[in-house]
């Protein structure tokens, strides 16, 4: 999506309300939002979900070839 430069995300601790609103200016109203509730979402996979990803990118490496 969108990363901040070495300046702010390091030197500035990340300035996060910062660029939050960067966030919603450019992407849209919530944007920001809706990132932080993704951040805090757990996932988990099973066998059948990773087996599916191996198989996706071995397709998309075939068609690298």
């Amino acid at each position: 999506m969108q990363v901040q430069c070495v300046k702010c995300n390091m030197f500035r601790q990340g300035e996060q309300y910062k660029f939050g609103i960067y966030l919603d200016q450019t992407f849209g109203e919530g944007t920001a939002e809706e990132l932080e509730q993704r951040a805090k979402t757990i996932v988990k996979l099973n066998r059948v979900d990773y087996e599916e990803a191996i198989e996706r990118y071995k397709q998309k490496i075939r068609e690298l070839d």
